[in-house]
């Protein structure tokens, strides 16, 4: 017997009154309902065994509601009244259900009271969410526990999504639906908070699904793996990002003359040459694994454009210089110091033409990529295959010319 059909059947046989029954010593027949319907909603009470315990035939108010009406003495003209009857103990049922609530939230103590950086908040306070769960309070920061949902809306593994049920992080209980619906109307009343945080998008999106994760993965599955390649771009230790540079690198190469090619010298600092090739990087990994073809095939034609300016506009990039400082020291020449330096020049990624940048709000032209052989190639590769362009491009930037410079 559960708590919910307790508490239903309560509320009918106090509506209803379907203690006074026809077939009952007691029975007052100055009761106001008819009999019919006490007939249908003594039903609702119905019970069998399951090894000794007394379950309700119906878990379901509704599925009852629906089997009600299908009974042949509502059949005629009966339908309306039946439903009044169970609007008026609906209503019953969730006035109480506010008021015990409103009661048990009111007197639950908060356990958690503090930020994910420690800070002391208070409930009331500006821009502070309180979650009630299993009788105690928990407070988060309304940046936090977005923060959260987003963690878990874009959860993947190698590149495929993941997605996981949005959990408090200090019970590891699910949030219930009507916890996510107050989370949007808040930010629905707080509109200048949809502008100031920048991962929001998601948590709109999933909310636009009715907060259904099946619904929302095969809605948004092409913007989720978008999401997955900005993370892993950003959260990638320095040592796998460069490998996946050197390939990226290699690939560019391999089908170019040696004069156009981009040489990139194995002693240049990794730090500070994945600072500048991280944009292209990205285009680079949306060239791979985005699920849309034309914009997958554009990031490839984008890349292949940048990556051509970048080497145009400094061939020489990332060679070492070695600057030696002669003085006259009685009337001999040496050298007092040594200067050592790359060639780090290089062409802004963002740099692009905008002279129509004022009239291309009035017609536009639907551009469809095309990736032949005469735009950067691009192979399927295995974990394999990766390895050896790792490798091959490794022994060849080996080859790069040291460039001495001599100051007088």
């Amino acid at each position: 017997m559960t708590t919910y059909n307790t508490v239903f059947s309560f509320i009918i046989k106090k509506i209803i009154n379907t203690e006074n029954n026809i077939f009952f010593s007691n029975y007052d027949n100055k009761d106001s309902v008819d009999f019919i319907y006490k007939s249908v909603f003594l039903s609702f009470d119905n019970k069998y065994l399951i090894n000794g315990k007394k379950i309700y035939f119906y878990a379901n108010k509704f599925k009852f509601l629906k089997d009600a009406f299908s009974c042949f003495t509502i059949k005629e003209n009966k339908e309306e009244e039946l439903l009044d009857y169970f609007c008026k103990i609906q209503r019953t049922y969730h006035t109480l259900n506010r008021f015990v609530y409103k009661y048990k939230y009111k007197n639950a103590k908060i356990v958690v009271n503090k930020d994910m950086e420690l800070n002391q908040i208070n409930e009331g306070d500006k821009n502070i969410i309180c979650i009630y769960q299993e009788g105690v309070k928990y407070l988060f920061k309304l940046y936090d526990i977005l923060k959260i949902i987003n963690i878990s809306l874009s959860n993947s593994y190698d590149f495929f999504s993941e997605k996981l049920c949005i959990k408090n992080p200090y019970n590891n209980i699910p949030l219930k639906k009507n916890t996510l619906y107050y989370i949007h109307f808040y930010l629905i009343e707080h509109p200048g908070l949809l502008l100031k945080i920048n991962f929001i998008d998601l948590f709109l999106k999933f909310h636009s699904c009715h907060f259904n994760l099946t619904n929302f993965l095969s809605k948004y599955e092409h913007l989720l793996r978008e999401h997955t390649i900005h993370n892993y771009i950003k959260n990638t230790v320095d040592e796998d990002l460069y490998k996946d540079l050197l390939v990226m690198i290699y690939n560019f190469n391999k089908n170019r003359n040696e004069n156009k090619k981009i040489k990139i010298n194995r002693e240049y600092p990794k730090k500070k040459i994945l600072e500048i090739f991280k944009p292209y990087l990205l285009l680079y990994i949306k060239s791979k694994y985005l699920l849309i073809k034309n914009v997958k095939n554009k990031a490839l034609f984008d890349l292949n454009r940048k990556l051509s300016s970048f080497q145009d506009f400094n061939p020489n990039f990332s060679r070492k210089k070695i600057t030696y400082v002669k003085n006259n020291v009685n009337n001999k020449v040496k050298i007092v110091k040594v200067i050592e330096d790359y060639n780090s020049n290089h062409i802004q990624f963002n740099k692009c033409d905008n002279t129509n940048f004022l009239n291309n709000h009035l017609t536009y032209k639907y551009i469809h990529y095309v990736i032949n052989n005469n735009i950067f190639m691009y192979d399927d590769y295995s974990d394999t295959d990766e390895e050896n362009s790792v490798t091959n491009y490794t022994d060849y930037v080996d080859e790069i010319d040291e460039i001495d410079e001599i100051d007088e």
